[in-house]
């Protein structure tokens, strides 16, 4: 699995957690000084003084900044993946967003578990990037991508290491294995969602195969390309889902529980407000 992304979030410490943490919830607008907590991916961390961070509905990136955000924004990334693929990751083109993609000045730099990495934006020479990460022996990896104007380097490398501090890893869960019950059963049992996105030379696709078995798989995978530059993204997890009413809940075997919010406008398939594909698949 090649790991990669566009942003996110990171961790040195081992296995605390943060007190009293929030569970991260879509949508939702967070002040400075809140402790987080991402459940999925057994992660726990707390937004700077003075800044603002929201996960947008849909996104997988919680997204950090300071006023406007003229100057510049810090995005909060997770994935599960090894040491090894982020350092290959960091090494390569990285897509970040519509469009906007991030080439290494140089390799990354690996301290034990710390790898870091200075980047240009293709395509608007007056930014800069820097990503710090690590990938814990649970299997997650973490990043923090701060993306600013050149003039304001020191303070992104300040605040990222700031949020790359605050971020401690907590003992996985053992993955439950539910039932599935509902109208949505015989939809969503031995099927496999999937939802594309593209626009801008950015472009992702992501799929959630169901089996029968109470076994689930994620595959996320995302390209940018432009005439300066191209990068890939790659994902993947599995574990065990349950089903109540519309609701999948999601057990990772990483550690951590998510959900799913099923919707039919019709004969489609939304979840998030986004359109999803179904097909029947045969899966052991």
């Amino acid at each position: 699995m090649k790991l990669i992304a566009p942003i996110v979030l990171i961790a040195v410490l081992l296995t605390t957690s943060l007190s009293f943490a929030e569970e991260l919830t879509p949508g939702k607008l967070y002040e400075g000084g809140t402790s987080l907590e991402v459940s999925s991916y057994n992660v726990a961390f707390k937004t700077p003084k003075g800044w603002k961070g929201t996960l947008p509905q849909g996104s997988e990136f919680f997204v950090l900044q300071q006023g406007n955000g003229d100057d510049g924004n810090i995005f909060l990334w997770a994935t599960e993946a090894s040491k090894s693929e982020v350092v290959a990751a960091m090494n390569e083109g990285i897509p970040v967003a519509q469009g906007i993609s991030l080439k290494p000045k140089s390799k990354a730099k690996v301290s034990g578990d710390k790898v870091t990495g200075d980047f240009s934006v293709v395509g608007q020479a007056e930014l800069s990037a820097t990503i710090t990460a690590k990938a814990h022996k649970s299997g997650t990896a973490v990043a923090v991508i701060a993306i600013y104007k050149k003039s304001s380097e020191a303070k992104y490398k300040k605040t990222s290491k700031s949020v790359f501090n605050s971020l401690k890893f907590q003992k996985p869960k053992k993955a439950a294995k539910g039932t599935a019950s509902g109208p949505w059963v015989d939809k969503i049992r031995n099927h496999r969602l999937t939802r594309f996105y593209s626009g801008s030379g950015y472009s992702e696709k992501e799929s959630y195969t169901f089996c029968g078995n109470g076994v689930y798989y994620r595959n996320f995978d995302a390209s940018s390309s432009t005439q300066l530059g191209t990068g890939a993204a790659v994902s993947k997890g599995d574990g065990t889902w349950s089903l109540s009413g519309s609701t999948i809940t999601l057990n990772s075997h990483q550690g951590g529980s998510s959900q799913l919010t099923l919707e039919a406008r019709g004969t489609k398939t939304f979840i998030n407000d986004r359109r999803w594909f179904r097909e029947p698949i045969s899966c052991n």
